[in-house]
């Protein structure tokens, strides 16, 4: 093709057609400035359709993790309502005058007293650089107030632990006759802790603490329903 050009360039030249020469040679460079533009234009279209198609990949990817977070932050508001009742329990056997029966009461897997909460989101974890893919600047406000809500719920559960750990070995290095091997805890197993001094302001101050960490893992639980309703319907205009 260019030789093509280059021969109809040198026929007009050696005619003497100079007039007509410059007019093909201008000619000749808008149809290359075109071609350009046209390359350039469907390069950005390729782009732009590789950007869209790694977004909406993203967003698939933010909404199967979401539901991860969701069932996983589902099971931390049931363990703190069983360890509130679990603390409650000990608080009633502890004030009870009336001998309870050896097989009264059994803890089971999250029931048991002084049980540490772990805490994760696959949101958070997964997606570091997601900000960098999402054009849409609502569902980047809506993730940086998930982030915010991750915050908060992860010191709450780090606040809980903290109490666990530490009542619960003040608790363990006093009453050795714990099994910690046993699948089970009857709650009479934990008569000795009735016979600290400030037993009650101990299970006060865990029954708070779990509290305040399901009260945020509840608050969570909603940003992340917030959040996963926003990347649905952002998923389908994509």
């Amino acid at each position: 093709m260019i030789q093509f050009f280059r021969k109809i360039r040198q026929n007009l030249l050696s005619k003497g057609k100079t007039g007509r020469y410059f007019k093909y040679a201008i000619g000749e460079i808008v149809l290359v400035v075109i071609g350009i533009l046209i390359a350039l234009q469907i390069n950005t279209w390729n782009e732009g359709r590789k950007a869209r198609a790694y977004e909406v990949k993203a967003v698939k990817g933010l909404i199967a993790d979401t539901k991860a977070d969701s069932i996983f932050y589902q099971s931390r508001v049931q363990l703190f309502s069983n360890q509130m009742e679990s603390y409650r329990s000990l608080f009633e056997f502890c004030n009870s005058s009336n001998p309870i029966p050896q097989d009264s009461i059994q803890f089971n897997g999250s029931q048991v007293p002084f049980t540490l909460a772990a805490n994760y989101s696959d949101v958070i974890h997964n997606h570091n650089e997601v900000m960098e893919v999402i054009s849409s600047d609502s569902i980047k406000q809506i993730l940086r107030d998930y982030y915010k809500s991750f915050e908060f719920v992860s010191k709450a559960i780090e606040l809980s632990n903290a109490d666990v750990r530490e009542y619960g070995n003040v608790f363990h290095s006093r009453y050795m006759k714990m099994n910690h091997l046993k699948a089970t805890r009857e709650l009479v197993f934990y008569e000795g802790l009735c016979e600290l001094d400030n037993y009650e302001a101990m299970l006060t101050h865990l029954m708070n603490r779990n509290q305040n960490a399901q009260h945020q893992s509840i608050r969570f639980l909603n940003d992340n329903t917030k959040l996963r309703s926003k990347l649905s319907a952002y998923l389908k205009d994509l």
